[in-house]
């Protein structure tokens, strides 16, 4: 009867261990939800001598139930189940079974500390780059060359055999996903949950610095610029190439022949080719993240720097007056009758226009009305609203096919300040020579104002290279912010004094212009009043980078 009994309670231990209660061997479940399950007892109905003998499987029998929710540990649970099949064919003793058990035991205690880190953390579910591992970063030369395994160690957040399967399975796991997020980042700018692509639309901020995000705190702080930026170069060769493709004129499916079903086959194979030229995944097993983003810096180099080049040339010349011939002939070319003609004046300023980079407009107000308004000056400037010369609605609208990416809408707009700026400072500047060198009146407002705005001409602008594509971009932000620090259009109290002196400049060269009688004395008296005043300003706000050499 016993063996009977026996064979009964072994037969109910095998349901039991895959989960299921029977009417011999049962979990008991009159306790409450919230109960652990290593303290509800497994019962045998058939006799109390029995649950001595089943005790030493309580632990399997109550977190196999608890395990279902966990889907991380289904390779295990599905290794076990397959386990326990085979043995309910082969086994035929309670003790036999236990003695082949004592491996899944171990296992199951060790999935236990994961589920028990995992509920002390609040978490629900598995993230392996940052719930079970902390990433330490070894020590190596810049030279040497290192794997993805060698590079980041995985460390276990909580106390498990480093020899276990569990650990293995879970290590292995970890280091495959995240090597493999990081080899497909570098080689191929390809998003995962490592590193994921985010709006960035906003006025401060540029498709270059602000697309795309590290999503993890796995990564040793030291390299997540240097991983990241190695799939921005690649991501942006890409983009920039496919840019090229669209609107090459030279290529021959940009022909009217060619459907646009077409264009995008040959758009697509074009790109294929191209980024198994240039882009060949690197030696997986031989590389440092540093001289990989060194490679990929040198490449797109060879591929963009002169085009870019180009555009800074642009940037230099048109925005901040280095071919200043350009606006001379603008200047020349306004006559008296021109003063009032703003449709005339736009069609003429179309001609210096160059449709691909940059474009001349003219602007409804004035830089002075519009600055103020911008540095919210409750102060009104005698500028009016609508001006009479041309000249002070001139502005550049700039835009490049290749800088746009790295520089951003607030960029642009510092750049059209500074240039609407220096265009007003030229023009007046210009005006004011030709009546000092060809007018016989009195010139004590000409000399004033021309020695003062020649003085700010002088501020040396530096043209900054592209040749690294990392410094190109705070290198240019540091310098337009210097340049509108010295020239104080970021100072609302100095700025208004500024559109003071502008304001009379226009209104002095309009009469001279029109030949009418110009009181000289009076708008010298004028205009040193105003110098005083940004002398004064200077004194309390900053250093004195124009005015002091009057006073010489």
């Amino acid at each position: 009867m016993d063996k009977l009994k026996e064979s009964s309670v072994l037969n109910s231990l095998f349901f039991n261990l895959l989960g299921f209660n029977t009417p011999v061997v049962y979990v008991e479940n009159n306790m409450r939800d919230d109960v652990d399950f290593l303290q509800k007892e497994v019962k045998v109905s058939l006799s109390d001598q029995f649950e001595t003998t089943v005790k030493p499987f309580q632990f399997l029998i109550t977190k196999i139930r608890e395990f279902y929710d966990f889907d991380m540990f289904n390779p295990f649970i599905s290794a076990y189940f397959k386990k326990i099949v085979v043995l309910k064919e082969s086994v035929s003793s309670i003790e036999e079974l236990y003695i082949h058990l004592q491996e899944d035991i171990e296992i199951f205690k060790e999935l236990n500390k994961i589920k028990h880190y995992l509920r002390q953390n609040n978490s629900d579910i598995y993230i392996s780059h940052t719930n079970l591992f902390r990433l330490e970063s070894v020590e190596k030369s810049d030279f040497q060359d290192y794997n993805f395994d060698s590079k980041y160690i995985s460390e276990f957040l909580i106390d498990v055999s480093r020899t276990s399967n569990v650990y293995l399975h879970f290590w292995n796991k970890n280091k495959n996903a995240l090597s493999k997020h990081l080899f497909d980042w570098i080689n191929y700018a390809k998003k995962s949950p490592l590193i994921q692509e985010q709006e960035y639309n906003e006025f401060s901020k540029c498709y270059w610095d602000d697309l795309f995000v590290f999503n993890s705190k796995s990564i040793p702080n030291e390299d997540v610029e240097e991983i990241l930026t190695c799939g921005k170069i690649v991501n942006i060769i890409r983009v920039l190439f496919e840019i090229e493709i669209v609107t090459n004129t030279d290529n021959p499916f940009d022909s009217g022949f060619l459907s646009n079903k077409n264009i995008e086959i040959i758009k697509y194979n074009r790109i294929v080719s191209y980024n198994d030229f240039f882009l060949r995944p690197i030696d997986y097993d031989k590389f440092t993240i540093r001289g990989r983003r060194y490679d990929l810096e040198m490449r797109f180099a060879a591929l963009y720097s002169e085009k870019i080049e180009r555009e800074i040339n642009i940037l230099y010349d048109v925005l901040f007056l280095r071919s200043y011939l350009l606006y001379k002939d603008i200047f020349d070319q306004i006559t008296n009758s021109e003063f009032m003609d703003q449709k005339k004046f736009r069609e003429l300023i179309k001609g210096f226009s160059n449709s691909n980079l940059y474009s001349f407009n003219s602007q409804v107000s004035s830089l002075s009305v519009y600055l103020l308004k911008l540095l919210n000056c409750q102060n009104k400037t005698p500028t009016d609203e609508l001006f009479k010369n041309p000249i002070e609605g001139l502005a550049v609208d700039f835009h490049p096919k290749y800088l746009r990416y790295f520089i951003s809408p607030k960029i642009f707009t510092e750049l059209g300040i500074i240039n609407r700026f220096l265009v007003n400072i030229f023009f007046v500047s210009q005006k004011l020579e030709d009546y000092l060198l060809n007018d016989t009146s009195v010139k004590s407002f000409s000399k004033l104002v021309y020695l003062l705005l020649n003085q700010i001409k002088s501020t040396e602008i530096t043209r900054i290279n592209f040749t690294d594509i990392l410094e190109f971009q705070p290198k240019l932000k540091l310098q337009i912010k210097k340049l509108l620090n010295s020239y104080y259009l970021t100072n609302s109290e100095i700025f208004q004094e500024w559109a003071k002196l502008f304001s009379i400049s226009f209104q002095y060269i309009e009469l001279k212009e029109s030949n009418q009688v110009v009181n000289e004395e009076e708008y010298y008296n004028k205009a040193m009043h105003i110098i005083k005043d940004i002398d004064i300003l200077i004194e309390k706000y900053g250093d004195d980078n124009f005015i002091d050499f009057l006073k010489k």
